[in-house]
């Protein structure tokens, strides 16, 4: 009979090795990981109701089970986690608003700014910022 290289390890280490999978896991945030610990707990669930004749068999399914999960939810799971970020709209510098001219520029949302418009303006005028371009603000005079 030809000895094992690895000893079959019980469903509590398996369960262990999946929690360190996790572990890992959160510190990385690749969705890559996870995959591989959800197989050790399935392998963990399986070692406990049927006697692998060796711990290389074990660590050969949780790798195979690992990869097709990784290859059939990676993508949906990565953009459902992602989605999020990419709906967040910042219109801080696209929205229009009064500023005040001070000391030959406009202070706008905290924020002095050089600005362009047609009309000719003096310290204190109160204008409306049409857009802000280029770092730019283009403001017309509010009458």
């Amino acid at each position: 009979m030809v000895e094992s290289i690895v000893p079959v390890l019980s469903p509590l280490m398996l369960f262990g090795l999946g929690i360190l999978l996790v572990a890992i896991e959160v510190l990385a945030v690749s969705f890559f990981v996870i995959w591989f610990a959800l197989s050790a707990f399935v392998v963990g669930g399986i070692s406990a109701f049927y006697q692998f004749s060796d711990g290389l068999h074990q660590l050969a399914l949780i790798s195979f089970l690992g990869l097709v999960l990784l290859v059939l939810f990676y993508k949906k799971t990565k953009q459902y986690f992602s989605k999020s970020q990419r709906d967040i709209k910042d219109d801080f510098l696209n929205t229009q608003g009064e500023g005040t001219i001070s000391n030959g520029q406009l202070s706008y949302k905290g924020t002095f700014w050089k600005y362009s418009s047609s009309d000719t303006l003096q310290d204190g005028d109160i204008v409306k910022v049409l857009k802000i371009d280029s770092n730019i603000a283009v403001v017309e005079k509010l009458k």
